[in-house]
C-alpha cells in the first residue's frame, strides 16, 4: 500500500473534499506557507482561483489534501541562488519568526517577522491567520501577540484587530466558564477596550454583565447579600433593564436574611427595602418566592411552606415556586431524618457567555 506523502512548505496540494464554509471545492489547488506539527498534521495552505487571483489562506488538515507538486524535488541541485533570492529570504524570516513565537520568545518573533514583513508585505496577512489554531487551542497570549505585532505594521488591518478582540474576549468565556471571574473581568474589558468592530463590543459588554450577574447569584445563594448587591448594582449601570429584577430580587432577600438572623436588632427600613423591590417591578408573587427561599436556606421551613403557597396563590404559572413547595414538602418529610439540602433558587436569572468566531484576513 503506497503510503501518502507528507506535505512540506512552498508544496503544491490538491484538496480531497469540499470545504463549503471556506468557498472551496474538492480539486483546487494551493500553496504550503505554513506546516503545523499536530496530530493530524494541519497546514496553512493560500488557495488561488483560475484567473490566478489569489485568495484568503485556510488552515487544512492532511486528511482533506494530497501533494501534486513538492517544491524539493524541483530546486537545484547546485548553487545557492535561490536562497539569495527575496521571496526565499522573506519566507525564511518567517519561519524563523514562527519557531521563536511557538518557543516563547517574542522580541525574537517580532524581529524576524518585521524582516519578512518589510521583504513581503503580503506575509502579514499569512501571519494574521496563522494566530487561528492557536486561538483554537487555548493559547491566547501567542495569538493576542501576533495580532498586536500585525497592528504595530499596519495599523488600518481592521481584521487583526477584530481577531485581537475576540481571543481577548473567548479568554474571558474560558476563564468564566472555570470560575476565575477576576481575571474573566480583566479579559472582557481588554477586549472592551479595543476599537473593534461594533457587534464584537456588544458581546464583551454582554459578557461582563453576565459575569456580574451570575457571580451576584452565586453569593445570594450562599446569603452573601452585601457582596451580592454590590455585583448586581454593576450590573445596573451597563445595563438597567436587564439587572433590575434580579437587583430586587436579591433585595428581598437580604432583608428577609436580616430579619432572620438579627431578630433582637431593629429593622426601620426593611418596609423601605420591600417597597423599593416593589417600584423596580418585582411581582407580588416574585416577592414571596424569594422570600421563602432564604427562610428554607435558614431552616425556617413551615414560614417558608406558607410564602411559596403566597407565591402560588397570587402566580399559579409561579414554576420557581412550584419546584420550591415540592422540595420543602420533601424535606418536611424527612423530619426527624437527616436530610440533604441544597439551597432554594430565588427565581434570579442567569446569564450564558457567548464566544465568537475568529475572521479570515485577505
Amino acid at each position: 500500500m503506497r503510503t501518502k506523502q507528507r506535505a512540506k512548505e512552498l508544496d503544491v496540494v490538491r484538496l480531497l473534499v469540499d470545504l463549503p464554509e471556506q468557498g472551496l471545492s474538492q480539486g483546487e489547488e494551493g500553496t504550503v506557507l505554513l506546516v503545523f506539527d499536530d496530530q493530524p498534521e494541519h497546514y496553512l495552505v493560500e488557495f488561488a482561483e483560475r484567473e490566478g487571483v489569489d485568495l484568503p489562506t485556510f488552515v487544512v488538515s492532511s486528511e482533506q489534501v494530497e501533494v501534486v507538486w513538492s517544491f524539493a524535488e524541483h530546486q537545484p541541485k547546485e548553487g545557492k541562488a535561490s536562497e539569495e533570492t527575496p521571496e526565499f529570504k522573506a519566507k525564511t524570516y518567517f519561519e524563523q519568526g514562527m519557531i521563536s513565537l511557538l518557543n516563547g520568545l517574542f522580541d525574537e518573533a517580532q524581529e524576524e517577522f518585521r524582516r519578512s514583513f518589510e521583504i513581503d508585505p503580503r506575509y502579514t496577512g499569512v501571519l494574521t491567520n496563522a494566530a487561528l489554531p492557536l486561538v483554537e487551542k487555548g493559547l491566547w497570549d501567542k495569538a493576542a501577540f501576533i495580532y498586536r505585532l500585525v497592528l504595530s505594521l499596519q495599523p488600518d488591518r481592521q481584521t487583526a484587530r477584530d481577531n485581537l478582540a475576540i481571543t481577548y474576549l473567548n479568554r474571558g468565556v474560558e476563564q468564566a466558564r472555570k470560575k476565575q471571574y477576576e481575571a474573566a473581568l480583566a479579559s472582557f474589558n481588554v477586549a472592551l477596550g479595543i476599537n473593534a468592530s461594533e457587534s464584537i463590543l456588544q458581546q464583551a459588554q454582554a459578557n461582563i454583565l453576565a459575569l456580574y450577574n451570575n457571580c451576584a447569584i452565586e453569593l445570594a445563594s450562599e446569603n452573601r447579600f452585601e457582596e451580592a448587591l454590590k455585583y448586581f448594582q454593576a450590573a445596573l449601570q451597563l445595563s438597567p433593564a436587564k439587572a433590575r429584577r434580579n437587583w430586587a430580587i436579591c433585595l428581598v432577600g437580604w432583608a428577609t436574611f436580616r430579619e432572620i438572623t438579627e431578630p433582637d436588632q431593629p429593622h426601620e427600613g426593611i418596609e423601605e427595602i420591600y417597597d423599593l423591590a416593589r417600584q423596580a417591578g418585582l411581582e407580588p408573587s416574585e416577592f414571596y418566592n424569594a422570600r421563602g427561599a432564604v427562610l428554607a436556606n435558614c431552616g425556617k421551613l413551615t414560614e417558608a411552606l406558607e410564602a411559596f403557597n403566597k407565591a402560588l396563590e397570587l402566580n399559579p404559572q409561579n414554576e420557581y415556586a412550584r419546584k420550591n413547595v415540592a422540595q420543602l414538602q420533601e424535606w418536611l418529610g424527612k423530619a426527624g431524618e437527616t436530610a440533604v439540602r441544597v439551597p432554594l433558587p430565588f427565581s434570579a436569572q442567569t446569564r450564558s457567555w457567548k464566544s465568537q468566531p475568529l475572521v479570515l484576513s485577505p
